[in-house]
């Protein structure tokens, strides 16, 4: 016996699909793949076709095959030989084209295939909308059968059908809903027979149908549905196998519906239409403050979205973040949309107070999704880099904004700017050093060499160890000093030894000593409340890649104000032996004055008690000041922390001159 072309003898023979009470006891078959099907499908092709693709010719002499493309070798066909001992050049030519026939069929096999599985989730959206609207028409089907990973569209379709199909008083009597882990199909079948106990109609439904027992002998229904019943089947988490006679039934006397669970990025075009389909508008900061915040359960997000809606005024078209903000309780200030667009503006500033805020509040706003929407972030950004040096390269222009907004998987383009706008400031090779500290701080989070750290912790990235260094250092120096006049004498600010016997170091050590333990907490404490922020946030602006250093920044900014306190002095008391400047009032006021050129409108506390927004206690200080430098007496250098207040102020500057556009915009956000 001579098998037939790409079929195997020792392949069994294909059976049919077990079903019903036959399917608990033999095997059954394994759900349907590309893969396995291409490798079936590809026995079909013979050897000879194979070789034809690649160009050879195929010649057969008695039952053996020659490859080659001699023809000088081809035996001349004598009479009566079958056409199989040998093939002519034109009849290896017509099975080549039928080899490439093959192909061809064979791939768009597996294309077709491809195709028809898994729906996409906006095709997913548009049969639900279909659906929806044929239940709004009481165009009903006997069978409905609810399938797929997410289940907002099923649980939605469900009550919508429930809602409609019967009146309200006859759902007490002819409405049933049951559990699958609770009964199996053959309590089913008999519901489904029943006879409506008043009206036309019945509705059966079935949640949980995936676990119901003994699932396939619903066939025997389905086969046959009775015209008085509607039968709903809630099949959630998987869809049900395609192959079955069950599905083919449903699919054959009604309807089946597939609920495909959304990407990420599909999310907030969703949220859009939703609110659109209520008759309302939104803005692009409100869906991204939405998304960010509920995440991609968008059951979660209609049902926030019902709420907001019937919080808001009558007659309100558009929802705005103030109104997500009163009604929902994401604060329109301080959530992901906000840090995204503040580090692509490279205002620091605005991302570390963002960040103290997702710190304080852990459970409103969890660190892994912060770790993602940053991850997600600078890979558009680079991106857009790449885009950028590919279009160099080639001497072509940019996409369009429209192919590009698709390429960064944007759900609209009214976020492509800022995309591009930090592109600018952000090179690749800054990138992937961003790229890798969000991937060191995930791992942390979950963890991985994390230490005691909290996520607010590492979320602030608290590495303040120069402030703490100062604070140590100083405290040491200054409490030897109250009981050794000789230290004193040798560590303070004395001009006339600086101009005379050039003890220059003296303008940096007087900032170690103190007068007295008062003068020193005083000092300290204030150090350490702005001086920790203002060294995450030079480091921050290090990540950046705004500056090289923070902690160089940091030091730059903390002596230089030493120095700068005491340089007008340095000048008028250069010949009175008699004059001693103490104390880090300079530094500390230098570092009080740079975070207020940052965050203008943070709150600082008045006497540890009233809360006075910085540039308001900036403006009062500096005045203050003038009217004691002016009265005198004292016996305190106010001239000496009046310019290390300008120097505070215009070193941020000094780093970087477009911190200024940061300041302006801080400062008109009130």
């Amino acid at each position: 016996m001579r098998a037939r072309p790409g079929i195997r003898r020792d392949e069994p023979p294909e059976t049919e699909i077990p079903t019903g009470a036959d399917a608990e006891t033999r095997t059954k078959r394994s759900s349907p793949d590309i893969i396995g099907a291409a490798r079936r499908s590809f026995r079909c092709i013979r050897w000879s076709d194979r070789n034809a693709l690649s160009g050879k010719r195929i010649r057969r002499k008695g039952n053996g095959a020659i490859a080659g493309n001699d023809r000088a070798n081809t035996p001349p066909m004598q009479a009566g030989q079958p056409a199989a001992a040998g093939r002519s050049g034109r009849s290896a030519q017509r099975e080549a084209l039928q080899s490439r026939s093959t192909i061809a069929t064979f791939v768009q096999t597996i294309l077709s295939m491809a195709k028809s599985g898994k729906k996409t989730f906006r095709e997913s959206t548009a049969d639900y909308a279909a659906l929806a609207a044929r239940i709004a028409e009481r165009r009903f089907e006997p069978l409905y059968l609810l399938m797929g990973d997410e289940p907002y569209f099923i649980d939605s379709l469900t009550a919508r059908l429930a809602d409609t199909i019967l009146p309200p008083d006859e759902r007490a009597f002819n409405q049933t809903v049951v559990y699958g882990k609770d009964t199996d199909a053959g309590a089913v079948i008999n519901l489904c027979r029943q006879m409506p106990m008043t009206g036309t109609r019945q509705v059966v439904i079935v949640r949980e149908a995936q676990s119901l027992r003994r699932l396939e002998q619903l066939s025997l229904y389905t086969a046959s549905p009775c015209a008085t019943t509607i039968l709903v089947l809630c099949h959630k988490e998987r869809n049900m196998d395609k192959r079955s006679q069950l599905y083919k039934q449903i699919a054959g006397r009604g309807v089946v519906f597939e609920s495909v669970r959304p990407r990420d990025y599909e999310i907030a075009g969703w949220l859009a239409e939703y609110i659109r389909s209520r008759n309302c508008t939104i803005d692009a900061k409100s869906v991204s403050m939405l998304v960010d915040h509920l995440g991609a359960d968008i059951a979660k997000i209609a049902n926030e979205i019902d709420k907001l809606m019937t919080f808001l005024p009558e007659g309100t078209s558009r929802i705005t973040a103030e109104h997500i903000e009163q009604n929902i309780g994401i604060s329109k200030d301080f959530n992901n949309f906000e840090l995204t667009r503040a580090l692509s503006e490279k205002d620091m500033a605005r991302a570390l107070r963002i960040a103290d805020h997702f710190a304080r509040n852990p459970k409103e706003n969890p660190l892994l999704v912060t770790l993602g929407t940053l991850f997600t972030h600078f890979q558009r950004i680079f991106i857009v880099n790449y885009q950028r040096w590919l279009c160099r390269r080639k001497g072509t222009p940019m996409p369009p904004d429209a192919e590009l907004a698709r390429m960064l998987k944007l759900s609209s383009a009214f976020f492509l700017k800022e995309y591009q706008q930090a592109a600018s400031l952000y090179p690749n090779s800054r990138v992937f050093a961003i790229m890798g500290l969000i991937r060191e701080y995930d791992l942390k989070s979950k963890g991985i060499d994390s230490g005691q750290a909290t996520d607010g912790e590492l979320l602030k990235e608290l590495r303040s160890a120069m402030t703490f260094i100062l604070i140590f250092l100083t405290a040491v120096v200054s409490v030897v000093c109250f009981g050794n006049r000789r230290w004193f004498d040798s560590l303070a600010m004395i001009p006339y030894r600086v101009a005379h016997d050039r003890q220059w170091y003296r303008a940096v050590t007087y900032g170690f000593v103190h007068a007295d333990y008062m003068h020193l907490i005083v000092n300290m404490f204030v150090l350490l409340s702005f001086g920790q922020y203002l060294e995450r946030l030079f480091r921050a602006y290090e990540h950046a890649g705004t500056i090289a250093s923070g902690y160089l920044a940091y030091g730059l900014l903390y002596f230089g104000g030493l120095i700068a306190s005491v340089a007008s002095d340095m000048a008028r008391h250069r010949n009175d032996p008699r004059y001693v400047s103490i104390g880090a009032s300079g530094a500390v006021s230098a570092v009080v004055f740079a975070s207020i050129f940052f965050n203008p409108w943070s709150k600082i506390y008045f006497f540890g008690i009233l809360p006075i927004p910085g540039i308001l206690f900036g403006a009062l200080y500096v005045g203050y000041e003038q009217y004691l430098s002016r009265r005198g007496g004292d016996n305190v250098n106010h001239n000496a922390h009046l310019w290390c207040v300008l120097y505070g102020f215009v070193f941020p500057l000094l780093l970087e001159p477009s911190l200024w556009h940061a300041f302006i915009r801080n400062l008109t956000q009130f």
